[in-house]
């Protein structure tokens, strides 16, 4: 006996060629259809699993959402998954991951309560799977996974069926689908005639069919074709004759060869039946077969997207750090300080992140409108944060002496759990405008009620954002540490300079050096480029680092056009008179190679280059104090199917790792040139060194030999496949390309002994997630805040930390990221409470905190 469960469904993109209005719409149509066919044919059962399209129905048809709600108390209507919808599986941080999961489970839980709770979860069309998942989904409750990609061609063996197992020893039955997760219209029977000769010694599978993409799901004419094919395999019908084939797409329809007309053996005892995920997974479990385990993410897939539409990525990152950092502070505030906690404002912001990482809206794959609605719905949760967390910032400063005349201060919390060392920027206002021709240089104390009053801090002031002429703003840069979970206050005074500062210039040298007491740096002035980076005498990138490639692409946004080639051509240092005119100034000629800033903070040397129709720059800023150097860039990129990746060579051994940060862990990444994706950080390391990169929003890069390339921006199509109409792009008018204008991006390199890659993970977090400064001045009234909270383990990451849903205590969420087990003591002295966390090796840990409270809470609190 074989049985064939029908799963039928309707991937609907809320958004791809489409804006997601179109989406909504045509959610009700296919919503609305569905239960009409289940009224006409009693054996039809439908499937569907994201919230959002529910919510959308539940506010436009209050009527088809009430039957919707019968159909499934009928037991018909099946809601698998059930989370708000199909993200990106690799980009997204495991605790946006969880929040998509949340979101959903209390939509239908509200909404539906008669449905048992989804045991098997889906991403039909996702781009790729983080191995982090399988800790998330066991976590979650579900015991299963259904995906479509990537296809058979991306696995070492056949079978659909698998085990993938994660971080923390966990494991889980997944399907792979390979008839994937759509039909054609009206041929749903005929391709399933051709599955079930491909799947003929398959005891038991499933078969995904339904008009996908844009909707459509079910039609009468399949369910019509269906009962004829269960019909025929019943009293073994003929198949149909030749001549009524249908051929769509370039693919016939036909599971036999022409001259057999009759069914095949096989198919005598075939059993099919219109059912659920679950329903196919929970005969998968009882057969109890064997089946290969595959221990990595299921990448790559579709690799072009983890650079796509690079400004969707960029500004997805800034809402997972303000949003994740900002309910931090704001619980900081509410606990310190007794403001309320704005509950609604952050579920908006969140709901705009989670839209966000739809999987074409974040992997770039959607149409140029597609695009801006994308960056619209970020910058919506953006400008919520950006409210939320100046209130929450505000409430946290009281308690601070008055400023003194003819000063300026600069207020900045620390986010973190721990004492954060660095270099952090701010721009203020002078005490008064300087209508003179000096120029005011900043002199920066610690305020008086930090645990240094009155103390020097190294400073100094940098070009600031405005170009108006009257010395009036003030960029101030400082060294110092913040102490965690806590405000500290600069107070900075100013004394006058003859005219902005200058530096000597430094082309002449050939090569510049730079030098503190534990890093030397090294820039070739005849090329721009880094020719050193060395760490207490361990050289970590050698001669020609940080350079701009560009390589051929194609108009593909799924795609690379070429993974294993790393280099074609590299951007070359631009002529002082070429460079003079990419900057804009007419009274002098500029080198190419220049130092821009000097102080007691930082170094920033600054090279200009450019290529074919395109030019850039890249900042090197070199600190005086600590190892790690940030590199910024700016492209003014005019090319067509056309990569840029900035390429380092390093210098450890050819016994080196090449790690990444994937969802709540770190994933060993391919080495021979293919391009993979990763989170925060990516590393390299052998048994004495490392060098770990941050990034402000990009992820894919690859790795050849001694190349490290860090792929920056794509000048692909949209939403551009060559198809059955033939080549994209061949209608005669001009069309848009990917990223055409200017492009910014922001790095940090951080090097040293092997040792940091202990602390890689937080190291990271306080790149992403910035102390928040602001040039604020205290009135003098009120109690200063304590310290919010520490953890003294940097191997221990606080992913989350927010009021309980339910509105009993808080969700703190831990991971360890070192693949050791590891204990820590939180503190908490609002709460009462100084407790020990252990964290077994890899493992994702939630607890609920209360007054003088630390008990261990699932994943999905309340679930």
């Amino acid at each position: 006996m074989k049985n064939i469960y029908l799963i039928a469904e309707a991937h609907l993109d809320p958004m791809w060629l489409w804006r997601w209005e179109e989406g909504y719409a045509e959610a009700l149509s296919t919503f609305r259809t569905a239960v009409e066919l289940m009224d006409e044919f009693p054996e039809f059962e439908f499937c569907h699993n994201e919230s959002v399209l529910y919510e959308w129905i539940k506010e436009a048809d209050p009527a088809l959402f009430h039957k919707i709600q019968e159909k499934v108390k009928e037991g018909r209507w099946h809601i698998p998954s059930g989370w708000f919808l199909q993200p990106d599986c690799n980009m997204p941080s495991g605790e946006s991951i969880v929040r998509n999961i949340l979101h959903g489970r209390r939509f239908f839980r509200t909404c539906f309560p008669e449905a048992a709770p989804a045991t098997t979860a889906i991403n039909f069309d996702s781009f790729g799977h983080s191995k982090g998942l399988v800790q998330i989904l066991t976590q979650a409750g579900y015991d299963a996974y259904l995906v479509c990609r990537p296809g058979k061609e991306g696995f070492p063996f056949v079978d659909q069926d698998f085990i993938w197992e994660g971080f923390h020893g966990t494991r889980i039955r997944v399907h792979r689908s390979d008839e994937n997760y759509n039909s054609v219209w009206g041929h749903a029977a005929d391709e399933l005639r051709i599955f079930l000769e491909d799947k003929k010694d398959e005891p038991v599978t499933l078969f995904l069919w339904g008009v996908g993409d844009h909707g459509g799901g079910a039609t009468r004419e399949d369910l019509l074709a269906f009962h004829a094919l269960v019909e025929g395999t019943r009293s073994q019908r003929q198949v149909p004759t030749p001549e009524n084939l249908v051929t769509v797409g370039g693919f016939t329809y036909s599971p036999l060869p022409s001259d057999v007309t009759t069914q095949p053996d096989w198919a005598n005892d075939l059993v099919i039946r219109h059912s659920s995920p679950e329903a196919y997974f929970k005969e998968l479990a009882a057969r109890g077969d064997e089946h290969p385990v595959v221990s990595k993410g299921l990448n790559p897939v579709a690799d072009g997207c983890y650079t796509s539409q690079i400004q969707i990525k960029q500004r997805h990152r800034a809402l997972e750090n303000a949003l994740y950092a900002g309910e931090k502070m704001a619980v900081a505030a509410q606990l310190l300080t007794g403001i309320e906690y704005p509950a609604q404002r952050f579920a908006e912001a969140e709901r705009s992140l989670l839209f966000a990482e739809f999987h074409d809206g974040l992997p770039g794959s959607g149409s140029p409108l597609v695009e801006e609605d994308t960056l619209r719905i970020l910058d919506h949760g953006l400008e919520i944060m950006a409210q939320e967390n100046v209130r929450s910032f505000t409430a946290l400063t009281v308690g601070e002496p008055r400023i003194q005349d003819g000063t300026s201060v600069i207020q900045v919390y620390n986010p973190h759990p721990f004492d954060v060392e660095g270099d952090f920027a701010c721009e203020c206002g002078l005490p008064r405008q300087n209508w003179t021709t000096n120029f005011l240089y900043p002199e920066v104390y610690y305020g008086a009620a930090s645990d240094h009053p009155g103390e020097s801090v190294p400073s100094q002031a940098d070009k600031e954002v405005s170009n108006f002429s009257l010395d009036w703003r003030k960029k101030v840069v400082v060294h110092a540490t913040l102490k965690a979970g806590s405000v500290t206050r600069f107070d900075v005074h100013w004394k006058p300079l003859p005219e902005r500062p200058r530096f000597a210039p430094i082309e002449e040298q050939g090569t510049y050096t730079f030098d503190n007491p534990r890093l030397h740096v090294a820039i070739d002035t005849t090329t721009g480029l880094l020719s050193d980076y060395t760490v207490d005498g361990r050289q970590l990138l050698g001669p020609d680092s940080c350079r701009l490639v560009l390589q051929d692409d194609g108009n593909n946004p799924w795609g690379l056009h070429s993974t294993n080639t790393h280099l074609t051509r590299t951007f070359q240092l631009l002529t002082p008179l070429e460079a003079t005119k990419f900057i804009g100034v007419e009274d002098r000629v500029l080198p190419p190679v220049r130092v821009v800033e000097d102080g007691d903070v930082h170094t920033v040397v600054e090279a200009l280059f450019g290529i074919a129709d395109s030019k850039a720059y890249v900042r090197y800023i070199l600190p005086k104090n600590g190892t790690a150097i940030d590199v910024e860039a700016g492209l003014f990129f005019a090319e067509k199917q056309q990569m840029v990746r900035l390429v380092m060579n390093h210098s450890l051994s050819e016994d080196t790792d090449f790690l990444g940060q994937v969802m709540f862990g770190r994933e060993t990444l391919a080495v021979e040139g293919q391009e993979t994706v990763s989170q925060k950080w990516l590393a390299l390391a052998d048994k004495e060194s490392a060098l770990a990169v941050y990034r402000d929003g990009g992820y894919g890069a690859s790795l050849k030999g001694s190349q490290l390339a860090l792929t920056l921006l794509r000048g692909a199509g949209y939403t551009a496949s060559d198809f059955v109409m033939g080549k994209a792009y061949s209608v005669d008018q001009w069309m848009p390309r990917m990223e055409q204008g200017m492009r910014y991006f922001r790095f940090r390199l951080d090097g040293g002994n092997s040792d940091i890659l202990k602390t890689v993970d937080n190291r990271a977090l306080v790149f992403q997630e910035t102390p928040y400064a602001l040039a604020l001045n205290p009135y003098g009234g009120g109690k200063k805040p304590s310290s919010f909270y520490a953890l003294d383990n940097l191997s221990i990451v606080i992913s989350a930390f927010k009021p309980a849903a339910d509105g009993n205590g808080y969700i703190l969420r831990v991971y360890e990221t070192t693949g050791s087990p590891q204990e820590g003591t939180l503190d908490i002295p609002s709460l009462g409470i100084c407790a020990r966390i252990t964290l077994e090796a890899e493992e994702v840990k939630t607890y609920r905190v209360m007054q003088g409270i630390l008990a261990e809470e699932s994943l999905l609190e309340g679930f």
